[in-house]
């Protein structure tokens, strides 16, 4: 969820949507890291075809997209499996840092 300046508050999928549509805006902030996969071409076609609509980067896209993705899977799971995603990814996150040497 995203809270907006007059304090509404969307879901990233609405978010991205307004991009597509060019109705919204998002500042990109953050460390990022490059990672290379594998994506089947109808997705890739898909991604492509929001891409040019919003006239934003593919790597942007693909960005939102994984997040509406977590966001909406994060909805599914149990308060208890949540817990334990959090503290994974917290981990994950100090190890990340530490690889880039940013801690």
């Amino acid at each position: 969820m995203i809270k907006l300046d007059d304090g509404e508050v969307i879901s990233e999928a609405e978010q991205v949507a307004g991009i597509v549509e060019q109705t919204g805006t998002m500042i990109n902030e953050g460390v990022s890291k490059v990672l290379s996969i594998r994506i089947q071409l109808r997705i890739l076609a898909d991604v492509q075809a929001l891409t040019q609509k919003s006239g934003k980067s593919r790597n942007f896209m693909i960005e939102r997209l994984l997040e509406v993705g977590l966001e909406e899977v994060h909805k599914q799971l149990s308060e208890k499996t949540m817990q334990e995603v959090n503290e994974l990814t917290s981990e994950s996150y100090g190890d990340l840092f530490a690889e880039a040497g940013l801690c």
